[in-house]
């Protein structure tokens, strides 16, 4: 996602697309609370822009410090 963010999981689907989980971490909000991360890429690594989100890419704030270890389909 960008900055210090940290992928932490990955899971191919069977169609060959590839899904990449982790932490984004929010230094700058007033709790500094860390959010899970989650994208999808092509077969061909391409961002999957039909993956719901925003443009392949979703963002989930979590009750304090969190981060995303694993991922099943």
């Amino acid at each position: 996602m960008g900055g210090d963010d940290v992928a932490s999981a990955l899971l191919i689907q069977p169609n060959g697309n590839i899904v990449v989980g982790g932490t984004r971490f929010i230094l700058d909000d007033e709790f500094n609370l860390d959010q899970f991360a989650l994208a999808r890429y092509t077969n061909t690594g391409k961002l999957d822009k039909n993956f719901f989100g925003d443009g392949g890419k979703v963002i989930s704030r979590m009750a304090g410090d969190s981060t995303l270890y694993s991922i099943a389909q």
